[in-house]
C-alpha cells in the first residue's frame, strides 16, 4: 500500500482463494501509510464486511464496502474462450446501496449461479442499482475484454450499457500492470470519448512481497 492513495480493490482472506490479506493487517497498513479511508472487494461475496467495518471505524478510518461481482449478458460479445463471465467492481454509497448490493450477490448464488458458482445477468443490474458506484473492472470488466480482443464496437456498446444504468456513479478503472497496460490507450480514450471519470485501482491480495510464495500456493488451490 502507498501512501496518499485509497485502495478499492483489497482482496481479503474471505475472498476464497484469492485473497491472503487478514482484516487486522489491513487495518496495520491504513494506519502506516495514514490512510483515511479503504475499500473492500472481496470477489463475489460479502463475508468480510461486518469484520473490516467494525475494525476500521473504531480506529478512525472510513471502510468502503464493495465487491468484485461476475456478470453475464444473453448474446455478450465477450463470450469468448470458453469464458462465460465478466468482472465488475460495485461500491455501495449509501445504505440503499448496500442493501442493493446484498440483494445482487445473494441472487448471483441462489438464482443465477449454478453448482456454487456465482453470475449476475448485467441486464439485471438496473434493478438494483440505486445507491451503487460500479467501475468498469479493467481488463476483466466487460469492455476491457472486447478491447483486449480488438473489439472496440462492442465494447462501446457495453460501455453504453452500463452508463445508461449507473449515469455519473460509472467509473472507467484504470489498473496500471504488465497484464492490463496494452489496453489502457483505449481505455483512456474512451473514457474522454463518453465523459466518464477515471478511477486508479490496484489489485491488493496480499500485505508484503514476503507473501509472494505464500500466495502463489493459495492460488494453486483454487
Amino acid at each position: 500500500m502507498s501512501q496518499n492513495f485509497i485502495h478499492l480493490r483489497i482482496c481479503s482472506s474471505y475472498s476464497m482463494l484469492k485473497g491472503a490479506i487478514k482484516v487486522p493487517e489491513i487495518l496495520k497498513l491504513a494506519i502506516q501509510n495514514n490512510m483515511p479511508a479503504v475499500g473492500i472487494s472481496d470477489y463475489n461475496n460479502m463475508f468480510g464486511v461486518l469484520e473490516f467495518s467494525s475494525t476500521l471505524s473504531k480506529a478512525g478510518i472510513q471502510p468502503i464496502i464493495g465487491m468484485i461481482l461476475s456478470v453475464s449478458r444473453q448474446n455478450s460479445s465477450f463470450d469468448l474462450n470458453s469464458k462465460k463471465t465478466s468482472d465488475i467492481l460495485l461500491i455501495a454509497q449509501n445504505d440503499e446501496g448496500y442493501r442493493n448490493l446484498m440483494h445482487i450477490i445473494s441472487a448471483a448464488y441462489l438464482k443465477y449461479g449454478k453448482d456454487g458458482i456465482a453470475d449476475f445477468p448485467m441486464d439485471e443490474l438496473g434493478k438494483y442499482s440505486d445507491g451503487v458506484i460500479a467501475l468498469t473492472g479493467g481488463l476483466k470488466g466487460p469492455i476491457g475484454t472486447n478491447l483486449a480482443h480488438g473489439l472496440k464496437d462492442n465494447a462501446v456498446r457495453e460501455l453504453k450499457f452500463l452508463k445508461e444504468i449507473f449515469k455519473d456513479r460509472l467509473y472507467f478503472e484504470i489498473i496500471r500492470d504488465s497484464r492490463e497496460n496494452f489496453i489502457e490507450t483505449d481505455q483512456l480514450n474512451l473514457a474522454y470519448d463518453f465523459n466518464v471519470p477515471l478511477v486508479a485501482t490496484n489489485n491488493v491480495f496480499f500485505a508484503d512481497e514476503d507473501m509472494v510464495e505464500a500466495h502463489d500456493v493459495l492460488i494453486c488451490i483454487d
